[in-house]
């Protein structure tokens, strides 16, 4: 496959991941209002605790998961389908035992563990509420574990089509069984029960669709020792990695649950899940450099550094500009989305912290899919354990001094030093065949430019947000803004022309598609 061709079909397959998540992304954003509203902030801050307390015992599926999506796709690739169906097998086999292992730890102690962690802050009256919840994330848990062996699968076969349909169809069976539980006065429970609802019909369309895709191959689980042997060296080094994630993605609420109240945890939460909510619209749009890298893993180094730098300016820049572009409109977007003024001016400074911390932390993504298409998850584990340890002491550090503003910092902290390590990682892992300064360029001029232009508009304030409306088309104009400096910040520094070719040749191509639709 050449290498335009290969950006396009990676493009196509972004834009349909990115459409099924923006569509998600709307019900999930109704949704949350929705459930603060029924359930309260103390109890929306319960349940985000409730899955900080389960967070470990991701670490026991020794990154199988992953490596089915390298090995399938490498082996399909390949065409060496039964050597694919053995590590789909084998995952299977994995995943099964540790979701029975991990739902029979949830079940008999999943809720005194979440009270004696967090008793201090936690109101008596969500006691039994809070075991029957545990009971019912242990089913979510085991569920959740063998779906990931067959989601794997159209990932790994870039069939983005079908992952775009799964996708949308488990929000909306999440959804209406939200809306159902809710207005039944279920509260939490009802809650937990509709999340795992919606798990267990991702479960049933996965497995279909991975049969689906590969018919003749056993989806029954079965270790396969050199399968087995690969994944657990493949993996290994991910569930250390994956530590790392659990520290930098749950250190932060964790101390928060010990030290503030149960509300403050909620107001953090519904800030961090608009942060992620933008950040994941970008993932989702690098999601399929996974597979591709996956496949191209035995080509030269020189190809592989061409399209990883352009890759990472592109996943960069389309980040920077989601992210920053929120910052300043923190306050007014909480306010007309929860309808809550008090959550408002309590959640948009983090907001806005989350919001550039997000930016920095994008400089990995690319990076992050490409270390694991190659299957260099050595690299990956050192700047996830060193992000999690940057979390965790800047944590313990600022949230007994600062409380709730003080949350977000040290997710900053974290994504600061993961930006400057993965820049390292990305030269080393290629044998230095990337120059430092277009490295430098593809990174950090997005970030730097997005990050001061947006803080300028938060000093300068020109707009005055008065509704949905205004507040659209200021984000539009701050999004568009902000491209076109980073665009003109990257033309003129070394190695932009490249990055301003790739614009041209998709957007020729995107061109011609309209041309051609009508």
């Amino acid at each position: 496959m050449s290498q335009q061709t290969l950006a396009v079909t990676t493009l196509k397959n972004s834009v349909l991941n990115i459409a099924s998540f923006i569509l998600g992304l709307g019900i999930n954003f109704y949704l949350l209002r929705f459930v603060v509203a029924q359930i309260g902030i103390d109890a929306y801050g319960i349940s985000a605790l409730l899955f900080v307390i389960i967070a470990p015992l991701s670490l026991t599926n020794l990154g199988f998961g992953e490596a089915t999506t390298k090995y399938v796709a490498e082996f399909v690739h390949a065409s060496q389908y039964q050597k694919a169906g053995a590590y789909i097998r084998t995952t299977f086999f994995m995943n099964l035992m540790v979701g029975l292992l991990g739902a029979i730890l949830v079940f008999l102690f999943g809720g005194n563990v979440t009270l004696w962690a967090f008793s201090a802050k936690i109101n008596p009256t969500f006691n039994q509420t809070i075991y029957d919840c545990m009971k019912v994330i242990a089913c979510g848990w085991i569920i959740n574990q063998c779906a990931a062996t067959f989601m794997g699968v159209p990932v790994a076969l870039q069939h983005f089509k079908r992952v775009a349909i799964g996708n949308i169809l488990q929000v909306l069976v999440t959804a209406m069984a939200t809306y159902v539980l809710l207005k039944q006065q279920w509260g939490l429970l009802g809650f937990t029960i509709a999340t795992v609802t919606g798990q267990l019909f991702g479960l049933i369309y996965w497995f279909v669709t991975a049969k689906k895709l590969m018919p003749n191959i056993s989806l029954s689980p079965a270790p396969d020792k050199d399968a087995w042997k690969k994944s657990f060296h493949y993996g290994g080094w991910q569930t250390i990695s994956q530590l790392g994630g659990i520290l930098a993605q749950q250190a932060e609420k964790y101390v928060m649950g010990v030290l503030l109240s149960t509300a403050s945890v909620g107001i953090y939460h519904v800030a961090l899940n608009i942060e992620q909510k933008v950040y994941t619209v970008v993932h989702k749009l690098a999601e399929v450099l996974f597979p591709m890298f996956s496949a191209i893993s035995n080509d030269t180094d020189e190809r592989k550094a061409n399209i990883l730098i352009k890759s990472t300016w592109v996943t960069t820049t389309a980040a920077v500009g989601l992210l920053v572009s929120v910052v300043p409109f923190t306050k007014e977007l909480i306010t007309l989305w929860m309808k809550n003024a008090d959550i408002a001016n309590s959640g948009s400074f983090v907001l806005q912290v989350l919001c550039i911390a997000g930016a920095f932390g994008s400089a990995t993504t690319a990076g992050y899919f490409f270390l694991l298409g190659v299957g260099k998850t050595q690299k990956i584990t050192y700047i996830s354990v060193l992000t999690g340890a940057v979390t965790v002491v800047v944590s313990l550090i600022v949230l007994p001094i600062y409380g709730l503003k003080g949350a977000g910092i040290s997710a900053l902290a974290a994504a600061v030093v993961q930006s400057l390590a993965i820049s390292r990682v990305m030269n080393t892992a290629l044998k230095n065949t990337i120059p430092l300064a277009a490295t430098l360029n593809a990174v950090y001029t997005p970030i730097l430019t997005g990050t001061c232009w947006a803080l300028f508009v938060v000093w300068f304030n020109p707009f005055v947000i008065e509704g949905w409306l205004v507040l659209g088309v200021a984000y539009i104009i701050m999004l568009l803004s902000t491209i076109i400096l980073i665009y003109l910040a990257t033309r003129i520094l070394p190695y932009g022309k490249a990055h301003e070719e790739l614009l041209i040749k998709l957007f020729a191509h995107l061109t011609n598609k309209i041309k051609q639709a009508k």
